[in-house]
């Protein structure tokens, strides 16, 4: 009996599928979609809360949507949560009660509540509650079909595809357009490309469904254990998979959609951090094309919290980040949210902050928040505390350690320079074989005129009466000579083909043609790549080395336009330090034909 219901089942998920991506097909008009939304009203978009319920409830008093009840006061107003209102925080359940809440009670005075499918959603759906705390998980014990108030099985129950917060999670688009925004959990990336708005929602949630009712079908037959976690399942979906059996096909399934579906997937509007992270040479152009082809102005995103706890635009502020790590014990953020009226936008604080920061190129964790000017300071005139020997290179390079203040940072010092006095001097056929400490700084001023943001800062400074650069040390990094020795897994954020194609470019741009493993550096957890050891770079050669005219780089437009604001005169003054006016000559040389690649 029990068997025949699981094939009715699948049957049904065949049936309900097919349902689903028919209706998708045939939406074609704005006023036929749910994830549609033309509106005159103002809209307020609030980020990830991850149980933070009291900073969740202050921001929306805040933004005048509810009264010290907690009832809608929020009038014809359209609220847009980006999801993640779970996982880390005491009072995910709260949070949950109340937006459901709030979606009933905003429709009867004209407004709307809209909640967005976050990651963290998924995974609890799908059994993985890594990220809960005890009293988060402790607040689901009331739903344990034994009556024994064990939390794991309340949640399970809760959860799942007839549970009171699954079937209301079960139900939440993935991506939403609300008049010309785009607002989707993590971001865009080339994956979703080709599919329309209609089937990124009918399709992702499709494909969770069946991973949450695959999980209760293996539970029910006895593959599996109520209180089993996602990994235990999972394999024993992989069993089921490889046998002749009624949950055959479902088994797969769920091993597919757990491995690649729009739900789980790196690249899917739940997880790709592309749009909040990956430098704007590289993003822009995916971003430019989501906006033609789901024909809006912008994308609104959160997962990725922004540093500050202030809400950022990136991408020629096409994309906007709202998620400020509004849970403050565990991010060290502030709640905030983004209203928008007639196509402008406004910045919530709850507390201190005022509009929105501007990303112009890469974004990196800076020590102490610290700018490239201040860090610069800092390496020229901090006191050095630690001198150290360092076994890499033929050039003896020392690791200082400086501190100013409560901020201590470490720095690679280098002195060696095979002709003194190159940038002033007469140029002679082995200007091109110098080997300078200069060349590192020029290099990182160079990297900071383009907005490449790959190059750490660098300075000139006098160590013991000798003269070298001091650089910054990049905490928590690899090069790749160590990576390979180390066999480490490359888990990249941000394409690395991309990062080294830029890498390409810019050594294109100075001839560097002493690239190598050991100067390839990925900074963990996010893998992004950066560039140190330049001084045999430089070269006066009017061309471009040999292995760029076989067209080994790409150059975006975007990258086309930063080499086109390399103005000789903005050249000069901040190279001309360092660099010979022959060297310059020849990087401008450089400059020009790598912009004509791109046309």
């Amino acid at each position: 009996m029990q068997t025949r219901r699981l094939i009715g089942l699948l049957v049904w998920n065949r049936v309900w599928l097919a349902a689903v991506l028919f209706s998708a097909l045939t939406l074609n008009a704005w006023a036929d979609s749910p994830y549609r939304v033309q509106t005159q009203s103002p809209v307020v978009i609030i980020g990830d809360v991850h149980g933070a319920f009291d900073s969740m409830v202050s921001v929306l008093r805040t933004a005048g949507l509810v009264d010290e009840s907690l009832s809608w006061t929020g009038a014809d107003t359209h609220l847009v949560s980006v999801g993640d209102v779970i996982d880390r925080g005491d009072k995910s359940r709260e949070a949950m009660d109340l937006l459901m809440r709030l979606q009933e009670e905003a429709p009867a005075a004209g407004g709307a509540v809209h909640v967005i499918l976050g990651n963290h959603e998924a995974l609890n759906l799908s059994r993985d509650l890594r990220y809960l705390t005890p009293t988060e998980l402790a607040a689901f014990a009331e739903f344990d079909p034994s009556g024994n108030g064990d939390a794991v099985l309340g949640h399970r129950a809760a959860f799942g595809s007839d549970g009171r917060y699954g079937q209301w999670l079960l139900d939440l688009p993935l991506a939403l357009i609300v008049n010309r925004t785009l607002i989707v959990h993590a971001g865009v990336s080339e994956d979703l490309l080709g599919l329309s708005l209609e089937d990124i929602n009918a399709r992702g949630q499709a494909q969770l469904k069946q991973v949450v009712q695959a999980m209760e079908a293996l539970v029910a037959e006895g593959h599996a254990r109520q209180e089993d976690e996602y990994r235990a399942v999972r394999q024993a979906g992989k069993k089921v998979a490889a046998e002749d059996s009624p949950l055959q096909a479902m088994a797969a399934e769920l091993v597919t959609n757990l491995d690649g579906g729009l739900a789980f997937s790196p690249d899917g509007p739940l997880w790709y951090r592309g749009s909040a992270m990956c430098h704007p040479f590289t993003e822009l152009s995916t971003v430019d094309r989501a906006l033609a082809h789901f024909d809006v102005d912008r994308i609104l995103i959160g997962h990725t919290p922004t540093r500050d706890g202030r809400l950022h635009q990136r991408l020629d502020r096409k994309v906007v980040r709202v998620d400020t790590g509004m849970n403050t014990a565990y991010y060290g953020g502030a709640p905030t949210a983004v209203r928008i009226v007639d196509g402008v936008l406004e910045a919530i604080y709850v507390e201190s902050g005022a509009g929105f920061v501007t990303e112009t190129a890469r974004v990196w964790k800076r020590p102490g928040g610290m700018s490239d000017q201040e860090i610069e300071a800092f390496l020229r005139t901090a006191e050095i505390v630690k001198t150290e020997d360092l076994a890499e290179g033929v050039t003896k390079p020392k690791r200082l350690t400086l501190t100013a203040g409560d901020q201590t940072l470490r720095a690679v010092f280098k002195t060696f320079d095979s002709d003194p006095g190159l940038e002033q001097g007469r140029w002679g056929r082995l200007g091109d074989k110098a080997d300078r400490y200069h060349f590192d700084v020029a290099a990182y001023h160079l990297d900071r005129l383009l907005g490449l943001e790959m190059v750490p800062p660098a300075v000139l400074r006098e160590v013991d009466g000798t003269p070298g650069t001091v650089q910054l040390w990049m905490e928590n990094a690899v090069n790749e000579k160590a990576r390979q020795e180390r066999q480490l897994q490359l888990s990249p954020v941000c394409d690395l083909s991309d990062q080294y194609n830029l890498m390409n470019v810019f050594d294109a741009l100075i001839v560097n043609e002493d690239r190598n493993l050991s100067n390839v550096l990925y900074v963990q957890p996010s893998w992004k790549v950066w560039l140190i050891d330049h001084t045999r770079a430089f070269r006066s050669d009017t061309r471009l080395p040999k292995m760029d005219r076989r067209n080994s780089v790409t150059v975006t437009d975007a990258m086309a336009t930063a080499l086109a604001n390399l103005s000789d005169k903005a050249l000069d003054e901040a190279l001309s330090p360092y660099l010979h006016s022959r060297q310059l000559k020849g990087l401008k040389a450089r400059r020009d034909r790598l912009i004509k690649l791109a046309r």
